[in-house]
């Protein structure tokens, strides 16, 4: 949410210097203050990467920054701040996205199987199956692990998502000759 905040203030302070210079009001104040509004973030994440053993491109922006301020380019410092503002939002939606696909991926995982013991099939943990074991997938459930069909045919209809976009991929494995 501060990073939603930073980039309304910066893109707002870029807009209101853009109307005020066309207003004939000069190098405007607004745009500075987007610049200066950028700086002091920028510097904390640079700060604490720093301090994690990282050096990053934020390296750059601030130093952009500080340069715009220091020979008074207040347009193109506030053109950096929206653009390290809205990256930081990218960013953040991006991060967002990812951990709610891999948790809907780990949810949807299979949590048992059915191994085949003395001839009967029998319910176990997923965890529990191990090289060699004879399972059992019944119509319409999830196969558990990696494997090869032993006899007859299977059916199996992927749902591939890694990135959104969903499509089925449907697959006749039979055995091995």
């Amino acid at each position: 949410m501060k990073r939603i905040a930073l980039l309304a203030g910066t893109l707002g302070a870029l807009i209101a210097g853009g109307v005020l210079h066309l207003l004939g009001a000069g190098p405007a104040g607004d745009a500075l203050s987007g610049t200066v509004l950028a700086l002091a973030p920028a510097a904390w994440w640079v700060a604490s990467a720093l301090r994690a053993g990282r050096l990053g491109v934020d390296t750059i922006t601030v130093l952009a920054l500080a340069g715009a301020l220091a020979v008074r380019e207040f347009l193109a410092g506030a053109l950096i701040a929206v653009m390290l503002a809205g990256g930081r939002v990218l960013e953040d939606y991006a991060l967002r996205r990812a951990r709610r696909e891999l948790t809907a991926l780990h949810d949807r995982a299979p949590r048992s199987a059915r191994r085949y013991e003395e001839g009967v099939p029998r319910l176990i943990g997923a965890e529990e199956v191990r090289r060699g074991d004879r399972l059992l997938v019944p119509g319409g459930e999830l196969v558990p692990v990696d494997g090869v069909v032993e006899s007859g045919a299977a059916l199996l209809d992927e749902l591939f998502h890694p990135v959104g976009e969903a499509f089925r991929d449907a697959r006749l494995v039979r055995p091995k000759s």
